[in-house]
């Protein structure tokens, strides 16, 4: 009988022990592209929720090649933190192609959490801006001429 009542608590200790556990995990959730199918020379930004009690340093951003590296330092970690808005990372316009952002966070010298590879596409071709054709600019260059024309003789005639 006392061997099973041990064996219980032990259990529910160790069942308690994993709860704590698990429940401080990693400090973010949900990482992310916005927008999720950027066009080519569209701004893109990398989202994650923030977990963490622990207040975010200053992250460090590298590119190379199609990989964007970001690493998020950490002050501290704790469990279950009251929520709070996305920590938004701007990466940048980019041109057609395939891509992914590597994303970790360092906790002092030795925890690391992640990385944790989010890949996206930019595809299409770069949005078009309008742009007058030729006869388009030549109606404006007379007009311009024109105005330009009625002020002067305005200007001699009423001195």
């Amino acid at each position: 009988m006392k061997g099973s009542i041990a064996a219980r608590n032990l259990t529910l200790i160790l069942g308690l022990l994993y709860g704590v556990i698990a429940a401080a995990g990693s400090p973010y959730s949900n990482p992310r592209v916005v927008p999720a199918t950027p066009a080519p020379g569209e701004p893109v930004q990398f989202l994650v929720d923030w977990d963490g009690c622990g207040g975010p340093g200053i992250p460090t951003t590298q590119i190379v090649g199609n990989i964007i590296t970001i690493v998020q330092p950490l002050d501290a970690i704790c469990g279950v933190p009251p929520p709070s808005p996305p920590l938004t990372y701007a990466i940048g316009p980019f041109t057609a192609g395939n891509f992914i952002v590597r994303y970790s966070i360092v906790s002092g010298a030795t925890t690391t959490f992640g990385p944790v590879d989010v890949p996206f596409t930019v595809a299409g071709t770069p949005r078009a801006i309008p742009a007058a054709g030729f006869w388009g600019l030549a109606i404006l260059s007379l007009l311009m001429l024109v105005v330009t024309a009625r002020r002067r003789r305005s200007v001699t005639t009423n001195p």
